[in-house]
């Protein structure tokens, strides 16, 4: 077994059981997810829980050991472990040392918000749909409140659906995904399609308007 098999073991060890729950819908792959983040939860429960393996999209700063220690300090230590420098910092370049080699472990795709380089990010994604893995996104928007349960979404992704849709021809389902740590459960809501005989920028309201209110339903369900 590999050191990093050996830490997904270890975290499935000591990470709360979350439930799946499809609510009968059936999943076509490959597809696109789009879930809530619900912080570090989300990310981990999904990983864990989700019926389908998902390739996800991470920020690229955690994928390059020359960033990766100051954006945990900055995203994670201090503002969920709640913890001051000095140890915050000892803490995260130890982290950092194997935060790196684990979203390599696990495919994860760096994704350059605000950058040209952005077009790697859906490139890569393009190519993995087209070998048949899904893709994860956590598209909410920081300090940007849709309602008290989500975020509003960044809806970049959906130039992949229009990519895929209008020079392959594939449709490629995007299904919202609600992560609910308080009842600590995994929800799968009805799936959006990029329709390439529309304009995409009637495709980018439609859909990302079906994705929000989908996943905010799914978080107010009992």
């Amino acid at each position: 077994m590999s050191f990093f098999g050996a830490i997904e073991r270890l975290v499935r060890l000591f990470f709360p059981r979350v439930a799946f729950d499809g609510r009968g819908i059936e999943i076509h792959e490959p597809a696109i997810f789009v879930a809530n983040h619900a912080d570090s939860f989300g990310p981990l429960a999904l990983y864990l829980y989700f019926p389908v393996k998902l390739y996800p999209w991470v920020i690229h700063y955690v994928t390059d050991k020359a960033t990766c220690a100051r954006y945990l300090e900055k995203d994670f230590v201090s503002r969920e472990l709640h913890l001051r420098r000095p140890l915050s910092a000892w803490l995260s370049i130890l982290l950092a040392r194997i935060c790196v080699g684990l979203f390599r472990y696990i495919e994860a795709i760096p994704v350059y918000h605000d950058s040209r380089r952005i077009m790697e990010t859906i490139s890569k994604s393009i190519i993995y749909l087209e070998e048949g893995k899904s893709i994860l996104i956590f598209p909410e928007i920081p300090d940007s409140y849709l309602s008290a349960y989500i975020k509003r979404f960044n809806t970049g992704f959906i130039e992949i659906a229009k990519t895929l849709g209008r020079e392959n021809g594939r449709k490629v389902w995007i299904y919202p995904v609600s992560v609910d740590p308080g009842r600590r459960r995994i929800l799968l809501g009805r799936p959006s399609a990029y329709d390439p005989s529309r304009s995409y920028a009637e495709e980018k309201r439609r859909i990302e308007a079906e994705l929000e209110t989908e996943v905010a339903s799914l978080l107010c369900l009992p």
